[in-house]
């Protein structure tokens, strides 16, 4: 989730461990409430995922980047493009954007400065704050 499976990849080729594709093996899951939009020639399929959701996924993202950037360039700038397109996909199709947004960019700040952990540990006055409003603002 977030990414972690990502990085399990990116490690296990820094130290030359063979990876396999098997498509046989499927991992149902769901990934948020995902709607696809037309924007041009676009399609940008929102996944309405929660704040909470997408500060980690922004943080291991920025993470990442800088971790495996140098090894494997393409890397950083896939994640610095990734991190765009989820921004632009929570400003234009997204409810409770600000609060998102203002997620996500926490987490790309708290992911360049390596700062991990749970969110009630790094940031308790952004969680205090956002618990502390309506439901319906969240």
């Amino acid at each position: 989730i977030d990414l972690v499976d990502a990085e399990y990849s990116l490690r296990a080729l820094v130290h030359k461990v063979p990876l396999y594709l098997v498509p046989a093996l499927v991992l149902p899951h769901r990934i948020g409430t995902r709607q696809p939009h037309r924007f041009g020639p676009f399609t940008i399929i929102a996944t309405n995922h929660s704040w909470l959701r997408r500060y980690y996924s922004a943080r291991n993202a920025a993470r990442l980047g800088l971790r495996y950037g140098l090894r494997f360039p393409f890397m950083f700038f896939f994640f610095i493009g990734w991190q765009i397109w989820q921004l632009v996909e929570v400003a234009l199709y997204e409810r409770n954007k600000r609060t998102k947004l203002k997620g996500m960019l926490y987490g790309i700040w708290d992911g360049w400065l390596g700062r991990f952990g749970s969110i009630e540990n790094i940031r308790p006055r952004l969680i205090a704050r956002i618990n502390s409003k309506p439901a319906s603002s969240k």
